[in-house]
């Protein structure tokens, strides 16, 4: 488990824990955003992916869900949700990135699946 002084999830919720939707799992803006809306989901509490309990499973599904359903409502001009979990960076804290994508927008995946891989104008924040 990476040290969770170092976690970009724990260090949010340490500044501002009224961002912890239930006891089990956060919805957090991401730091350095790819697109407009673009939220971190994880558990609550900083596990590796084998930690995770089967109601923190339930509750990071529904922070995803709920978050979907929130970014939709604020932009009608969101076409497609993307739900992305990429392990390049070991820090022991299982997320999620949930990234819009609007209508005639750049398409995701060529950047998570193509050589170019994940963009972000610094790796360590992905």
């Amino acid at each position: 488990m990476a040290n969770e002084q170092t976690c970009f999830i724990c260090e949010a919720l340490d500044a501002s824990p009224a961002k912890t939707p239930d006891d089990q799992a956060v919805a957090i803006p991401f730091r350095a955003p790819q697109f407009p809306g673009h939220t971190v989901v994880a558990p609550a509490a900083h596990h590796d992916l084998e930690d995770v309990t089967d109601e923190e499973w339930i509750a990071i599904g529904q922070a995803a869900r709920r978050t979907s359903i929130r970014t939709r409502a604020e932009d009608p001009d969101i076409e497609k949700i993307y739900l992305v979990a990429i392990g390049d960076v070991d820090r022991g804290h299982l997320h999620f990135h949930v990234l819009p994508k609007r209508k005639n927008g750049t398409p995701l995946g060529p950047f998570v699946f193509g050589e170019l891989g994940w963009i972000s104008s610094d790796p360590k924040l992905s």
